[in-house]
């Protein structure tokens, strides 16, 4: 049986942007709803109504895909009314889309209304009418198991509530007359780690599958919390470098000390973490 090693804080999802992350930053208050920014050496912190996002501001070695997306609930009792929710929505389409459509807005048989849609940094959004009120927060990363990772979501997502606390919300499978087979995962909507997630399996016909453009954040106060961590999550070897592992479904996460940004602010302390793959608190 896994231990439990949960965060300090919850698991946030981080996005390599090829450029500024304070630009970003900006673009993104002023695209989305109930957003604001706290700048960081580096990296940029969104709230977005209450859930962070992490902005990493880097080059072009990787890119965002929407393997890992953000998920957003517009609901009548979140902007007022459900005339306010669609038009916070459809402003919100017309502010962000400018990457173009993966799925354009319409009605389909899950919602009244939705779209997902790329950004001009390549991070995608699911934009979502919400009737009646389900509880969940405004915005929530959503894993896409695609490609080679199609059909392991349920065991993903099962392997990392165990390793960082957590329980399952719903889980809803695909029909006999569906594309996929049925055992495969529609939706589960789950927690770990004091987080709010989503997660499907997409098949394996996606040209596309997670990769270092949209990675998870972990943040422990002490060694036995990165140890035990480290020790579920990192399984290729070459992918450990600076506090980042992937894990055995491909996802890449950073498992980092609380004060990362007191260490990289010193000179030393970042040149020696910069030569690590696991982190070792004792050697900074």
């Amino acid at each position: 049986m896994t231990s439990t090693f949960p965060p300090a804080s919850a698991p946030t999802a981080c996005v390599w942007i090829n450029g500024d992350a304070a630009e970003a930053a900006t673009y993104y208050s002023q695209a989305l709803p109930l957003t604001e920014s706290t700048p960081g050496a580096g990296v940029t912190n969104l709230n977005v109504d209450g859930t962070s996002l992490l902005l990493l501001g880097a080059d072009a070695t990787y890119s965002p895909n929407p393997s890992i997306s953000g998920f957003l609930r517009f609901s009548s009792d979140r902007f007022g009314s459900r005339e306010l929710a669609e038009q916070a929505l459809r402003a919100t389409y017309a502010a962000i889309g400018e990457g173009g459509e993966l799925m354009p807005l319409q009605a389909y048989p899950f919602a009244p209304l939705f779209a997902w849609v790329r950004d001009r940094y390549g991070f995608t959004w699911q934009l979502f009418l919400e009737e009646g009120t389900s509880g969940l927060p405004f915005f929530t990363p959503c894993f896409m198991f695609g490609n080679v990772a199609h059909g392991q979501c349920e065991q993903a997502t099962d392997t990392w509530m165990a390793l960082l606390g957590g329980e399952r919300l719903s889980l809803t499978r695909h029909s006999e007359s569906s594309y996929l087979e049925p055992e495969a995962v529609q939706m589960t909507t789950f927690t770990m780690g004091g987080g709010t997630f989503t997660a499907i399996d997409a098949g394996t016909f996606h040209d596309f599958t997670f990769d270092p453009g949209v990675s998870m954040t972990l943040l422990y106060e002490d060694q036995p919390g990165i140890d035990g961590a480290w020790s579920v999550l990192s399984q290729v070897a070459d992918a450990e470098r600076c506090g980042w592992c992937v894990d055995a479904y491909g996802v890449s996460w950073q498992v980092l000390p609380q004060n990362i940004g007191q260490i990289m602010a010193d000179t030393d302390a970042r040149a020696k973490l910069m030569g690590m793959g696991k982190i070792d608190l004792r050697q900074l």
